[in-house]
């Protein structure tokens, strides 16, 4: 498996870390946290597409990046990752008048982190 797929990997294990043990000694930023992990490891997984199959895709904004992944992994799943994305982007850039997420909203985000995940490794497999 390509390297940044393997940190996407370790990402997505850290958040689940966090999550589980939600006692963590982190001063209640432990949800904030879990977030930035998901969202990390989304990031690294999609760079590791571009990488494989258009480099030149790298250099330009993440939203587009965004638009174009249903070419490589169908747009029901390219729909759920750009959902994710907007989700965990807004959920880490804090505002003090914002409540953090909550256990049910980090698992759900979670899990669909690990089902976009494994959609581009899909990808980046029959690619290589």
């Amino acid at each position: 498996m390509a390297g940044s797929l393997t940190a996407a990997r370790s990402r997505l294990g850290t958040a689940d870390k966090l999550i589980t043990d939600a006692t963590a000694d982190l001063n209640g930023l432990w949800s904030r946290a879990s977030a930035w992990m998901l969202r990390i490891a989304l990031e690294q997984a999609i760079a590791e597409l571009w990488k494989t199959v258009s480099p030149r895709m790298t250099s330009v904004t993440k939203r587009a990046q965004l638009l174009v992944l249903s070419r490589y992994i169908g747009e029901p799943m390219a729909g759920e990752a750009r959902l994710l994305w907007s989700e965990l982007s807004a959920v880490t850039h804090h505002n003090d008048y914002e409540l953090a997420p909550t256990v049910q909203q980090l698992r759900r985000w979670q899990e669909s982190s690990d089902r976009v995940v494994t959609s581009i490794e899909g990808a980046v497999q029959t690619r290589r």
